[in-house]
Order: structure tokens, then sequence, then C-alpha cells
């Protein structure tokens, strides 16, 4: 008479390492898209720091008769007129803290935020003008008025934004009236 065999719970060796197997396969296809979900966030998140410093630099524009203040581009800045402090320094008071002048994507990155103090860099052709209105020397060297929807107010300091097909950098832009792009 033979006697029954005891039922085994659990996996054979060949059933865990296809399983191990198929885990790998769907790994390997799913980092990409995950890659570019977190790219896409930092994105997102670089833009609306730029709208909150847009934010401040109205509300400093507001406080010095409607017109914008004048930046330092870093801490060697020479070229500055007199009593100009960096964004962190002229932005404070607004609410704008270091944390909003850090881009995320810089900080993995070149890391311009240790280097200058911001991951932005102040446009200087928008210093003491009226806000919304800013003049432009052109390659002409003539002065015009442009709409506040082409005049860049603050860009990144460097293309570090990876663009969603997988080409070229990028860098976030936020213009005179307020709108940001990824350029």
């Amino acid at each position: 008479m033979k006697r029954p065999q005891k039922f085994r719970a659990g996996f054979t060796l060949i059933e865990l390492m296809v399983v191990m197997g198929i885990l790998a396969l769907m790994a390997t296809l799913v980092y990409p898209v995950l890659q570019g979900v977190k790219s896409r966030a930092e994105t997102v998140a670089c833009q609306g720091n730029l709208r909150q410093i847009w934010m401040g630099v109205n509300a400093a524009a507001t406080d010095n008769q409607n017109k914008y203040p004048s930046i330092k581009f870093g801490p060697d800045d020479a070229g500055a007129e007199p009593g100009a402090k960096d964004l962190a320094g002229t932005l404070l008071p607004y609410g704008i803290t270091a944390e909003v002048l850090k881009c995320p994507t810089d900080v993995r990155g070149p890391n311009w935020f240790a280097k200058m103090g911001a991951s932005y860099l102040w446009q200087p052709m928008a210093e003491d003008e009226a806000l919304g209105n800013v003049r432009v020397v052109t390659p002409w060297r003539t002065v015009v008025a442009a709409k506040g929807s082409r005049v860049r107010l603050l860009t990144d300091l460097e293309a570090i934004h990876q663009a969603e097909e997988g080409g070229r950098r990028r860098m976030n832009v936020i213009y005179v009236d307020g709108h940001v792009l990824t350029r």
C-alpha cells in the first residue's frame, strides 16, 4: 500500500526564479516612466517657485513706486547699482525664503543655489521699470516698449530640466505678465 505524499505549501525553486524574473522585467519597464514623472514633478515645482518669486517681485515693486527693484546677479556683481541686494535679500521681506529660490533639479545637478544663493536669474532689463511695461533695447540700440507677455523677468540659471520627449535640456522662464513657460 502506498503512503500518501504530504502536501507542501510553498514555491519550488523554479517557480520562485520565474516570479523574480517577471518582477525584474517589470521593474526595467517601469523605471524610465518613473524617472519621467519625477523629472516632470521637479519642473512643475520649479515653475511654482517662479510664480511665488514673481508675486514677491510685484509686491517689492509696489513698495518702490511701482518700479521693479534693482537686484544683484550674485555676490560678485560689480555692475549692480549701489545698495542693490541679491534676489534673496530683496525678496525676503515679501515672504520669499531660500526654499523658494531653490529649484529641485538645480540642487541635484549643477547646484547654482549653493554658488549664487538662488537657482534663478533676474533679468536686468526690468530694473527700474514700471510694473507690467518694460522697455527693451533692441539689437539696433533702439529702446522700445514691450508687452509683458514677451519680456522675461526671471529664468533658471541654466537649462537643467529634462524635455518630455527626452531631447535637449530646457529652462523655465517667467515673463513680466506672470506666465511661465519651459523653453
